[in-house]
């Protein structure tokens, strides 16, 4: 079903990593549940809106984005952290790090 994938909640570049995306999505779903469709994610939102939260509201951008994506980027921070790259993590995302004093929770 289209409108399930998370192409449709969260698009990346490359169509590697959104292939990876699916498949994580697709687990998190497993263990937790079907993603809410109902609810308008902040990763729906126009480009320049998310732009913008990331620059200045990166947690309310963090929260508000679905739960498989939530737990995306925390493994992506904690993959990272144990492997020592934190400088190789996107800016946005390190901020958000450092905002929450080291944690990423994910909501699931």
């Amino acid at each position: 079903m289209e409108d399930a994938k998370s192409t449709t909640l969260f698009r990346l570049n490359s169509r590697e990593a959104q292939e990876y995306l699916d498949c994580y999505r697709a687990q998190w779903e497993n263990d937790y549940g079907p993603t809410d469709l109902s609810i308008q994610y902040t990763s729906q939102a126009p480009a320049e809106v998310q732009d913008w939260l990331l620059a200045h509201r990166p947690q309310l951008y963090f929260q508000g984005l679905p739960p498989f994506l939530q737990g995306f980027y925390a493994a992506f921070v904690r993959e990272a952290l144990a492997e020592g790259n934190l400088d190789a993590l996107p800016s946005a995302v390190l901020r958000l790090f450092v905002l929450n004093h080291g944690r990423m929770n994910p909501a699931g």
